[in-house]
């Protein structure tokens, strides 16, 4: 998000397949997820029920994450629910210093 600004929709597109992912991309400042991978695995092993089935789990999966975040909505998400693993935020000298 910081390196595109507020003023520009970010839609994070590819390899959404759980909903812990969509929280994860919102939590860093996306306005929204395409989900085409998870829907046509759906629709290829059971047709519009299983697009139903594919949406319903993944409302699940997202409403799940957000109670264990202590979050009553999307919008309640920020950065500080991420948490990167192997990465640390360096100031540019800092990271001048460890090259």
């Amino acid at each position: 998000r910081d390196a595109v600004g507020a003023d520009v929709d970010l839609i994070v597109d590819g390899g959404i397949r759980r909903g812990t992912q969509i929280v994860t991309a919102i939590a860093l400042g996306a306005n929204a997820c395409s989900i085409g991978k998870a829907y046509l695995y759906g629709l290829g092993a059971g047709g519009q029920a299983g697009v139903e089935h594919v949406f319903a789990l993944l409302k699940s999966e997202v409403e799940r994450a957000l109670v264990l975040l202590g979050c009553r909505s999307v919008a309640d998400l920020s950065e500080r629910h991420v948490t990167m693993l192997g990465y640390a935020k360096k100031s540019h000298s800092e990271s001048a210093t460890n090259l």
